[in-house]
């Protein structure tokens, strides 16, 4: 998880060089698709193996696949001997300390409201309703399909409605999902559809609240970044732990409800930003 973290700082950075702002939603949504992939794919290549022989073997493709894959990249990607060439940045204006603590905010509580359910959904439908290796990897594969859609339609649709507007839809998508999930646990063909909204909901918001993490700090987009996915890391740390104890005592009827809240609190911290945003427009037309 430490190396993915590294390889999406590196990756933010090489497409902020190269991408304006305005832009930049577009481009980093096409790249996050290969996170929708590897989990359509790889992660359901996996539980079939594991289901079919042992997870040590279903581990051993995984590492296979990712040096494979890695390998492929190094190669085909050009070196950049001499160094990085910034893209012009027409509206990355500092923003204000606040503004900065707001956006780690409401990517605290997005990636929370997302790990409550990653931690506890699959226990849930082996629990409650007897599923398999075999059977998670099928609903791994939809969420994957969902992740993916979900990843495509931030590309065409952050830069157009603005990174913080969008990332806000995403986390609204999250809130009646969740308590659906909450109240409608015992019925798979309701929960179910609601767990896949939940998931696809979030992988939208965030990609589209990627962007912004370039812009924090100008002209060091790695830094600003870096500092965003520190926060993200700490909302799924500190999510993971009460998720977890709840369900244990209560079921997914509460991970559910906590996915909500945190939706919530993310999209109060997308619309603070939006109104910091269109504050600083008649400033930048100014320059």
């Amino acid at each position: 998880n430490q190396r993915k973290v590294l390889f999406d700082l590196g990756l933010g950075a090489w497409v902020s060089d190269r991408v304006p702002y305005e832009r930049r939603g577009r481009v980093i949504g096409l790249t996050e698709t290969s996170w929708a992939l590897g989990l359509l794919l790889g992660v359901t290549s996996m539980g079939l193996i594991a289901s079919a022989t042992s997870w040590r073997l279903a581990y051993a493709f995984g590492a296979v696949a990712v040096i494979a894959l890695g390998s492929l990249v190094a190669a085909r990607v050009p070196d950049d001997p001499a160094g990085h060439q910034h893209a012009r940045r027409t509206r990355e204006r500092a923003p204000l300390p606040r503004i900065v603590a707001v956006v780690a905010a409401g990517i605290f509580c997005l990636m929370a409201a997302s790990q409550v359910l990653f931690v506890t959904f699959g226990s849930w439908l082996i629990d409650d309703f007897g599923f398999t290796a075999s059977t998670l990897a099928i609903i791994t594969f939809g969420l994957g399909f969902g992740e993916l859609l979900a990843s495509l339609s931030s590309s065409r649709l952050a830069d157009r409605w603005g990174k913080q507007v969008a990332g806000a839809f995403g986390a609204a998508l999250m809130v009646p999902s969740g308590l659906l999930l909450a109240l409608t646990n015992d019925r798979l063909l309701i929960a179910l559809p609601m767990l896949v909204v939940a998931i696809a909901a979030f992988e939208f918001g965030i990609v589209c609240i990627i962007p912004l993490g370039t812009m924090v700090v100008p002209g060091a987009p790695a830094l600003g970044m870096s500092v965003m996915f520190a926060c993200g890391t700490l909302g799924r740390a500190l999510a993971s732990i009460p998720a977890t104890r709840l369900y244990v005592r209560y079921g997914i009827t509460w991970p559910g409800v906590l996915c909500a809240v945190f939706a919530s609190g993310a999209i109060v911290a997308m619309w603070r930003v939006h109104v910091w945003e269109r504050r600083q427009r008649p400033a930048v037309a100014e320059q």
